[in-house]
């Protein structure tokens, strides 16, 4: 006679035999998946091939056709699809996927495929347009250019990397390529060259963005409302550096010893405004309320004449509230400071 087996058994039983189903459903799933991700067809004894394929399972390698075509010149719109593509699939911390702005204000287009990405590219400042009011996203990028574009996702450090290569590198592009150098994004040929003019290929382009992609040691931190609404009112006027925020006039030369029109930097309880008293004037009164408007949008008037009137008695800013925020500083002739609390 055979034994019954008790109730909660056959439901031991049938919960397990589920299970295993489901694994088995999934891992299915997985290889048929991957099985109809078809790989290009000439990368089969390219050097990237594995990085290649992965980027191609993962939908942000540009193939064209049956062909990623790797040792192809890149163009300018083709390796923004790629970037773009790589930060949909795993977002970086400071880059925002729906930002966008208006390409109307450029002569020339980009092709339709890599309209809507280029856009997000030049919202989020990776790319920006040249001095004759073009994108020329469709012709060739040069190494030294990519390696700015990429330094663009890096954190700024103090350390001065010395680089090991030795034919030229154009000042323009030195300290981006110093920062993608030293942190392992990109390198030089087996010659000992760096290739600064040289057009970067699809295949170099997308290895680059994956070793970034890949480590989120990195990517930046995520920035403050405030900041990234600095950001939106100055544009190119800001430069970040670590965790400060610089503005200079258009057109000037910046360097390390220049504090700007005004600097802030940034903690963990508020923020420090620094502005040189021997820069100060008045007739900047738009600048300095747009300053003030991303931590004050509705009293950043009050705010600044409370300002003003410190620099001009060297007196001290009495502990206010402006929108839910703290707001307090000094003014005397060597520096000028505002504090406004989180």
């Amino acid at each position: 006679m055979k034994k019954k087996l008790p109730k909660n058994s056959k439901i031991l039983v049938l919960t397990v035999v589920c299970l295993v189903f489901i694994v088995f459903v999934f891992t299915l799933s997985i290889s048929t998946n991957q099985a109809q991700t078809p790989q290009p067809s000439d990368i089969k004894n390219h050097w990237a091939k594995s990085t290649i394929a992965s980027a191609n399972s993962e939908g942000w390698a540009y193939v064209e056709g049956k062909k990623f075509n790797p040792n192809k010149a890149a163009t300018r719109e083709e390796v923004m699809w790629m970037l773009v593509g790589a930060l949909k699939v795993a977002p970086a911390k400071s880059f925002d996927i729906n930002k966008k702005t208006d390409l109307s204000k450029f002569k020339d287009k980009p092709s339709k495929w890599s309209e809507g990405r280029i856009s997000i590219a030049v919202g989020n400042g990776l790319i920006k347009g040249y001095t004759d009011g073009t994108l020329k996203t469709k012709t060739s990028i040069t190494r030294a250019e990519f390696a700015v574009i990429m330094s663009r996702l890096i954190e700024k450090d103090t350390t001065d990397q010395l680089l090991p290569f030795w034919d030229y590198i154009p000042k323009w592009a030195l300290s981006g390529i110093k920062m993608a150098y030293s942190k392992g994004i990109i390198g030089g040929y087996p010659s000992g060259a760096f290739g600064a003019n040289k057009n970067v290929t699809k295949a170099e382009a997308l290895v680059m963005i994956k070793r970034w992609r890949d480590n989120p040691a990195l990517q930046k931190p995520k920035l403050s409302k405030e900041y990234s609404e600095l950001q939106t009112i100055f544009k190119d006027n800001l430069v970040l550096s670590d965790n400060m925020l610089y503005y200079y006039e258009k057109g000037y030369e910046k360097d390390k010893y220049d504090s700007g029109l005004f600097n802030i930097t940034e903690a963990e309880y508020g923020y420090t405004i620094m502005i040189n008293p021997k820069k100060f004037d008045e007739k900047n009164e738009a600048i300095y309320n747009n300053m003030l408007k991303a931590f004050y949008p509705n009293s950043y008037e009050s705010a600044y004449k409370d300002m003003l009137q410190s620099i001009k008695d060297k007196s001290v800013i009495q502990e206010k509230t402006y929108d839910g925020k703290q707001f307090f500083g000094r003014a005397n002739s060597y520096e000028i400071t505002i504090y406004i609390s989180k």
